[in-house]
């Protein structure tokens, strides 16, 4: 008889995992609810500090998407990388036009309406 043996989670696996569980548990009771919506599975990806666009979000809720279970949002979260500090302190040095390490509400406006997935005024 041969035994295959079960590998180990490192450490930094392990609390990847609690991290995604947690997040799960956030939006959800049980990690055995399963996701239902393409809004429930966004609040979740946002409770794991991922921000995800509408793209990525509809690269994983389909139009044959019903459900999604825990594994399947771990196996996302696996695939989605977390945004990095440096990459949201270039992305607000850009919308910082002035250079005064702020940003204002018209330079907030200007960003969001016309860079990336674009938002209206009133939005």
């Amino acid at each position: 008889m041969s035994f295959q043996e079960t590998p180990v989670p490192s450490d930094e696996e392990e609390a990847f995992y609690v991290h995604c569980r947690a997040a799960y548990l956030a939006v959800f009771r049980s990690s055995l609810t399963n996701i239902s919506s393409k809004q429930q599975l966004c609040r979740a990806l946002q409770q794991a500090g991922r921000n995800p666009t509408h793209a990525t979000l509809n690269k994983y809720w389909t139009p044959r998407t019903s459900k999604l279970n825990f594994d399947e949002f771990f196996e996302i979260l696996k695939s989605e990388k977390k945004t990095e500090e440096t990459e949201l302190m270039r992305a607000f040095k850009k919308m910082d036009v002035n250079s005064d390490g702020y940003i204002s509400h018209s330079e907030l406006e200007k960003a969001l309406t016309t860079r990336g997935e674009k938002m209206t005024t009133e939005e």
